[in-house]
């Protein structure tokens, strides 16, 4: 006689949300409608743009390492490294392009 069993193992991926806050460098005046990306090593690309008050919010965001780029109309871009495995609050500055 031979018994068999199966076992189903469901793994459930950790998410986070995960939010930006971004400024002005001279003023500190928040900037609106900034690009937010956040790129994951698989590719899988996130993004949002923030609100008049200078934030950008994402929810549902899996665990791992990203690769972020914060963008905005007559600023320079910033980009950052960042390791999501908890809720974040990211506060980034943007200057102003020169000559603009």
């Amino acid at each position: 006689m031979v018994v068999s069993n199966t076992v189903t193992i469901n793994v459930i991926q950790q998410t986070y949300n995960v939010t930006f806050y971004v400024t002005d460098a001279y003023t500190g005046s928040p900037i609106s409608n900034a690009l937010v990306q956040m790129v994951a090593s698989s590719g899988t690309t996130y993004f949002q743009y923030t609100n008049s008050s200078g934030y950008a919010y994402f929810t549902g965001i899996p665990q791992g390492s990203y690769s972020c780029s914060i963008s905005a109309t007559n600023y320079q871009t910033a980009t950052l490294s960042v390791n999501v495995n908890q809720n974040l609050n990211i506060s980034v500055q943007l200057y102003p392009q020169i000559g603009v």
